[in-house]
């Protein structure tokens, strides 16, 4: 039951941050944006492991996250330099 409740939950975060990544008008906003959306959809990922009994999710949410995280990274030194 907690476990539905978290995913309608994150479901709505989901969409709310799609909704501002669409309406956001800097480049700066929505690198950020996309960067909580993939986030949340790595914690997606866990949600669904959880609910399957596999761990294996759980390491492809990690691998995610990471490259997430140095790809946001890679933008945002690009971004940074060009602009500033």
């Amino acid at each position: 039951m907690i476990l539905i409740v978290g995913l309608f939950i994150l479901t709505g975060c989901i969409f709310v941050l799609i909704v501002n990544f669409l309406l956001a008008k800097s480049n700066l906003e929505r690198i950020l944006y996309i960067n909580s959306l993939t986030n949340l959809v790595s914690l997606f990922i866990v949600f669904i492991g959880i609910s399957h009994y596999t761990r294996y999710f759980i390491d492809i949410s990690i691998i995610y996250l990471l490259l997430s995280f140095i790809a946001t990274n890679a933008y945002m030194k690009f971004y940074l330099k060009i602009n500033y």
